[in-house]
């Protein structure tokens, strides 16, 4: 009768083991389920950030051509002017190179705005890279407290 007690009691202890190693098993997989989640999510972020500063870069680019361009059309419409002064009459000369050096230290200002915009955009584009590595070496510790964890 003991023995039986005693078979029934390790029987029990067994199923209660059994019990628990299927519990962890299904909290780990759980656990992993979220962390492929995560990851999933985080690449997805990831190539959505790509895009948007491959298109800002694309942006950035079309802008410098575009004031390029509007720069030298300006350039050859200054040149024109100063032809059409010289023509015209010795007494328009001062007048007009007076407006000459006006445009130049507008395209000089222009100059100046386009390098602050250029700077400002890079220093955003850096500041989110920053955050970007910041994310990567937060998830990493993370993940290595897991495993840390998982492997207690």
């Amino acid at each position: 009768m003991m023995e039986i007690e005693r078979l029934k009691g390790l029987q029990a202890a067994e199923e209660r083991e059994k019990r628990r190693v299927e519990a962890q098993r299904r909290g780990a997989a759980v656990i992993i389920d979220q962390i492929k989640d995560r990851e999933q999510q985080r690449m997805r972020e990831r190539e959505i950030l790509e895009k948007e500063q491959v298109q800002m870069a694309r942006t950035i680019e079309a802008m410098k051509v575009q004031d390029l361009k509007q720069a030298e059309s300006k350039r050859l419409k200054n040149k024109q002017m100063l032809a059409e002064v010289e023509v015209s009459n010795k007494l328009a000369l001062d007048a007009k190179q007076g407006k000459i050096v006006k445009e130049k230290d507008e395209e000089m200002e222009i100059v100046r705005y386009n390098k602050a915009r250029i700077e400002k955009e890079e220093a955003r584009l850096a500041e989110e890279r920053r955050l970007k590595a910041e994310k990567e070496e937060e998830i990493q510790r993370l993940r290595e407290l897991q495993e840390k964890a998982a492997d207690r």
